[in-house]
């Protein structure tokens, strides 16, 4: 049995929920929805109907206690680390790319990026941005050896 003081009406929560926007703001809200409206008993029950863990649960309702609603509408910033190519660097190779026949592989793509802007990436991350973030194709030609029939033919 979760022992929860919920200020809030049913009415003003379902209202909350039809406006907010974030799916995980309006998970939060209907946490508390369904501890108002005595619909669900126990957190690991509102774990279960939401596919999160019951500690996630206890942590927002313990937001609920010490902050209120508020609190619970706001939504978390990702705590991951920065972009080493950031958006100016990205522009500045989509430019060097586009403007003419500079780079006639991605080694040098990616030789360019580490004298240009120092950035130590890998060789696949240089790769992954120019193929698939830029969608640009380096015009790589890959010589295939010629198979001698005449030598073969010998043997």
């Amino acid at each position: 049995m979760v022992k929860i003081e919920i200020a809030e009406t049913t009415t003003e929560l379902e209202k909350l929920l039809r406006l907010v926007e974030f799916v995980e703001v309006r998970e939060r809200i209907q946490v508390i929805y369904w501890i108002k409206s005595d619909r669900v008993k126990t957190v690991t029950a509102i774990s279960l109907l939401l596919g999160k863990h019951r500690t996630t649960i206890s942590r927002w309702l313990n937001i609920y206690r010490a902050q209120g609603l508020k609190a619970l509408l706001t939504k978390e910033k990702s705590s991951g680390r920065n972009k080493k190519i950031t958006p100016l660097i990205e522009q500045s190779l989509k430019k060097k790319l586009q403007d003419s026949e500079q780079f006639h592989s991605y080694k040098e793509a990616h030789l360019w990026l580490k004298k240009e802007h120092g950035i130590e990436i890998s060789y696949t991350a240089v790769h992954q941005l120019i193929r698939y973030r830029l969608k640009e194709k380096l015009n790589i030609s890959v010589t295939v050896p010629q198979i001698n029939t005449q030598e073969i033919n010998k043997i």
